[in-house]
């Protein structure tokens, strides 16, 4: 009833629960339940088609999902939003019933890089996944989500100054 006002004052929404199936999985940090999109906080996973340095390539971004995937797969979950992001996005921490915080669980199996938000116990999750080599960091590790994103938003802008200079030279 007072959601309008809660919005309009910018305060985060209330915490809900999510029953089993409830969610969407649409990439290692952010999920679909019904038509609101929740960013886990604390974390930055990669993004899909982000490949992981070594000879295999594999897609780091497909494979966080997936391990997202699993751990929310038959469980409830309860989320706490905190606020929204740059792309109104609800920002929330996410609990799934018997593996607790998904952002640490995320970032303790090696799919995430911590973010300040993360707290100590999320960089501490990190670091163990980097020395045991888990997630990402057993298979050659990954160049940071947001300097991945920042790359390719880069190497768009410079190929579409090529393609703009090649209809001029036609």
């Amino acid at each position: 009833m007072w959601d309008w006002l809660r919005r309009m004052l910018g305060l985060p929404e209330r915490a809900f629960d999510v029953p089993p199936g409830g969610a969407r999985v649409q990439d290692g940090d952010s999920l679909m339940v019904g038509d609101r999109r929740i960013r886990l906080s604390g974390i930055d996973a990669p993004e899909i088609g982000q490949p992981i340095r070594g000879p295999r390539g594999e897609d780091a971004g497909r494979l966080a999902a997936s391990a997202l995937r699993e751990m929310i797969r038959g469980r409830a979950l309860r989320v706490r939003p905190e606020g929204r992001d740059a792309y109104g996005r609800i920002v929330a921490s996410v609990s799934a019933e018997g593996v607790g915080d998904l952002s640490i669980a995320m970032l303790a199996g090696g799919w995430g890089v911590a973010l300040p938000s993360a707290g100590r116990s999320g960089r501490r999750a990190q670091m163990t996944a980097e020395r045991l080599g888990l997630g990402v960091w057993g298979r050659g590790g990954i160049v940071e989500p947001r300097i991945w994103r920042a790359q390719m938003r880069s190497a768009r802008i410079v190929q579409a100054s090529i393609d703009r200079r090649s209809v001029w030279e036609r």
